[in-house]
């Protein structure tokens, strides 16, 4: 289509365009944006289609998970399914603070936990002494299986730990560490092999490596029968 005579002189002339103008009564369209974007809030980001609020949880932040970890799926839902290494206990009350605990290893398992008196009942240990005896097995078992690799042959294992407990500077009861005292019974002739099981040992111990930071842990091993 051949230019119209108007236009070719423009640009061989090079005069200016005729500026289009606005009603003062219609906002131009730049101005209509800017109006949008102070008027219009802040899109929120949203990542993944769990939700993400809940109570808060031991080792939880306000929203009840950890940035960036999904809430645990209950049965039946179309959620992810758990790993094969996350493990879940359900927690049923019975009476008064006395509480079922299904562990689901093996399958119909339980123990029972309750708050002493004069709280609760005393008919079972409370989450103190839970939290130790879970870092008293844990460091067991590591050990254990570390001699055992080490061909040690160990006969009984007696592990005490002692929980201190301690009032922080708001006055709240906090566990302030743990003192774990680990007695294999291993022949004088083999505890020279015990050396390297030693040292490396409390770093395979999943619950006393993810308390590290938070609560002190001292581990002692001291081999029976003493030969002293």
């Amino acid at each position: 289509m051949p230019c119209p005579p108007d236009r070719l002189a423009r640009q061989v002339v090079g005069s200016p365009r005729p500026r289009r103008t606005w009603p003062k009564s219609a906002p131009t369209p730049l101005r209509d944006r800017r109006r949008d974007s102070r008027s219009s809030p802040p899109a929120r980001a949203v990542t993944g289609s769990s939700a993400r609020v809940g109570s808060p949880g031991p080792g939880l932040g306000e929203s009840g998970a950890r940035s960036g970890t999904a809430l645990p799926a209950e049965a039946g839902s179309t959620a992810t399914p758990l790993a094969s290494h996350d493990a879940v206990v359900d927690l049923h009350r019975e009476v008064g603070y006395r509480f079922r605990v299904e562990a689901h290893q093996p399958a119909g398992s339980a123990i029972y936990v309750d708050e002493p008196a004069p709280i609760g009942a005393g008919t079972g240990p409370e989450a103190s002494r839970l939290l130790a005896a879970a870092v008293g097995q844990c460091l067991s078992s590591s050990l254990l299986f570390c001699l055992e690799k080490a061909r040690v042959t160990v006969g009984g294992l007696h592990t005490s730990v002692r929980t201190q407990l301690g009032r922080n500077p708001n006055g709240r009861l906090r566990v302030t560490g743990l003192a774990v005292v680990l007695r294999p019974e291993v022949a004088p002739a083999d505890r020279a092999r015990m050396a390297r099981c030693l040292d490396i040992f409390q770093e395979y111990c999943v619950v006393t490596a993810s308390l590290s930071g938070a609560i002190p842990v001292e581990v002692a091993v001291r081999p029976v029968p003493d030969d002293r």
